[in-house]
């Protein structure tokens, strides 16, 4: 939001927020997820139980309302709206001493977030664990990877 507010004004930015706020609520709660706002453009969904279809699924509808919010700024223009997304599980990932059980799946969420950004925006990215015995340190998420102990997970948008 941090362009939209540098280039349209706050309360065109705010605006787009509310709007992307009231989407990504309305489908987290159809697909029996919790929603909050963490940061200042940065949402957390908690999908309980999700495998990587599911997860992949909900990425990917999320990514296209946010897409089709319908934001105009004080010229009446439409103000374009793309989202960024990472997902991880909560399985699969191993706890520090004193982390919640989501802590590591929002490392990684983190992580692949800002992988997806790199990789030209409008897109998520996910990792899933290959089966259901492994386990690793969300800090090694990316030789998790490479090695095939995760498995890289895509929504439409970055496989276009």
């Amino acid at each position: 939001f941090k362009t939209i507010n540098d280039t349209r004004g706050h309360d065109v930015g705010d605006r787009v927020l509310v709007a992307v706020s009231a989407r990504l609520r309305e489908i987290a709660e159809q697909r029996g997820a919790l929603c909050g706002r963490w940061g200042g453009e940065e949402f957390a969904i908690y999908l309980p139980d999700a495998d990587a279809e599911s997860a992949r699924a909900l990425a990917e509808a999320l990514r296209q309302a946010i897409e089709a919010v319908q934001v105009n700024d004080t010229e009446g223009q439409q103000v374009p709206v793309t989202a960024s997304l990472g997902f991880a599980p909560i399985r699969g990932l191993e706890l520090d001493s004193g982390q919640e059980r989501w802590e590591p799946a929002l490392k990684c969420a983190d992580q692949l977030l800002y992988q997806a950004k790199h990789a030209g925006r409008n897109r998520g990215y996910g990792a899933w664990p290959a089966s259901a015995e492994a386990s690793i340190n969300p800090l090694a998420l990316d030789s998790a990877l490479q090695s095939g102990i995760f498995r890289l997970v895509e929504t439409d948008a970055a496989t276009n």
